[in-house]
């Protein structure tokens, strides 16, 4: 709802300026005899610092927003990771539970590889999806066996802890290259 009023506020408010520039060229053209005689070039240079200026400043913000759309998805990977901590730790695990978090950080982490183009990032998220490929198929593989086990457990954290720091080394990164 917010947001909506201020892209219609911040319309009228541009609709505004138009028309008062409008009015004030052509009140000038009308009073004032000089107006009309300015340098071909004066106009070429405002119109190019105003073009590459509003572009320069669209690309940031472009990159800026899908920035932040990357560590988005970077911290839900690391609460999902949290929780399944958390899951596999207790003594009564519940599997279904585990199961359902395991999809939303695989999903998240191929969305990742899919669309983060940076060329910096891509073998971390590759090196994330290895270590959850290998956190999974501990938890698959020994999970009905040894649902006590605790070695199989330390082995799951020492996944996810590697995870989690990949995580945070890849928004590092994403800041380096803002």
């Amino acid at each position: 709802m917010r947001n909506k009023f201020f892209k219609h506020a911040i319309h009228v408010l541009l609709l505004c300026s138009i028309l008062a520039f409008l009015i004030n060229v052509i009140w000038n053209i009308q009073n004032n005899t000089e107006f009309g005689k300015i340098q071909v070039t004066t106009v070429v240079n405002v119109a190019m610092a105003i073009f590459v200026s509003y572009f320069l400043t669209q690309n940031r913000l472009e990159k800026r927003l899908s920035i932040d759309k990357y560590e988005k998805l970077l911290f839900k990977i690391c609460e999902n990771i949290e929780k399944f901590n958390s899951s596999v730790g207790c003594e009564n695990i519940d599997s279904s539970y585990c199961h359902v978090l395991l999809k939303n950080i695989s999903t998240r982490i191929l969305l990742l590889k899919k669309y983060c183009n940076i060329k910096d990032v891509s073998k971390d998220i590759q090196y994330i999806e290895s270590c959850f490929i290998k956190m999974r198929g501990i938890f698959g593989e020994n999970f009905q066996s040894q649902p006590n086990e605790s070695e199989w457990k330390k082995q799951i954290f020492n996944e996810t802890e590697n995870i989690q720091n990949k995580c945070e080394a890849i928004e590092m990164k994403f800041h380096v290259h803002e």
